[in-house]
């Protein structure tokens, strides 16, 4: 949900059951006081239906409305 180019997503497979870790990147050496991060998980029937919801629901949390922007040709 925030900070889209430090985020990291990994798929740990050497438990008893894979694990899904998340969170900024290891290769940030400093944060600003008062950092915070989100996550999102969103899921839906195929691509297209999960980037929509992901979107919907994005678009929800900061409460910004990109409606009109799916009748641009």
């Amino acid at each position: 949900m925030d900070h889209f180019k430090t985020a990291v997503h990994h798929v740990r497979d050497d438990a008893s059951a894979p694990t899904w870790e998340t969170g900024v990147s290891s290769e940030v050496t400093e944060l600003p006081a008062g950092f915070e991060h989100r996550t999102m998980i969103v899921a839906g029937r195929g691509i297209t239906a999960g980037l929509d919801a992901f979107g919907r629901a994005l678009r929800r949390a900061y409460g910004t409305n990109r409606s009109y922007d799916r009748n641009v040709e």
